[in-house]
């Protein structure tokens, strides 16, 4: 006996629980979709958890100045708007500083030293201090994976960028501690 089309559509309804997961939170939906529907969010979310992915294994770069010392900006990799939006003064000193293993520079996790060490220069110089953020990989890995040369390479793609947007790079101290220290140097 042959199908009739209303029985071919319910056939093609595929029952898909999704996970969702948000920073500190799973939420766990179950959605119907034709086929065509279903591909179409697939690719979607498959997608959005792959920039989500990308963006988490990342370095972020936290720039604070006289101007902002409490209120961190961050400046993303060849985005203009997020450079000159910020407090970031291509005429000043520039000091990276470049956390540890295991260590984090980021709103959720910033170590007393990276802190201090903002805060003593600020207070001593009218400088731009950038904090170099990559914990989210330094908790995920394990030691022996490369690392440093990886957050070091986007380290020297942010310097490029700046330098690009009129900052000298006569005008820059890399400071690390632990992996920092070899990201510094590569």
């Amino acid at each position: 006996m042959a199908e009739s089309e209303e029985q071919r559509q319910v056939s093609t309804i595929y029952k898909v629980s999704i996970l969702f997961i948000p920073k500190y939170a799973a939420i766990r939906n179950t959605y119907a979709f034709s086929y065509e529907h279903f591909c179409a969010n697939l690719l979607r979310v498959l997608k959005v958890l792959l920039l989500n992915l990308i963006h988490l294994l990342s370095a972020f770069f936290i720039m604070s100045a006289r101007l902002n010392p409490e209120l961190a900006q961050e400046i993303v990799y060849n985005d203009v708007n997020s450079l000159y939006t910020s407090n970031f003064d291509s005429r000043k000193l520039t000091k990276f500083v470049i956390h540890g293993y295991i260590d984090g520079a980021g709103e959720a996790h910033i170590s007393k030293w990276i802190l201090d060490t903002k805060d003593n220069y600020l207070n001593l110089a009218d400088v731009n201090v950038i904090l170099v953020d990559y914990s989210f990989r330094a908790y995920i890995t394990i030691y022996l994976q490369a690392i440093p040369d990886t957050v070091g390479k986007r380290v020297a793609e942010m310097l490029i960028f700046l330098n690009r947007e009129g900052m000298s790079l006569d005008s820059v101290h890399l400071i690390g501690w632990s992996w920092g220290a070899q990201i510094s140097g590569r």
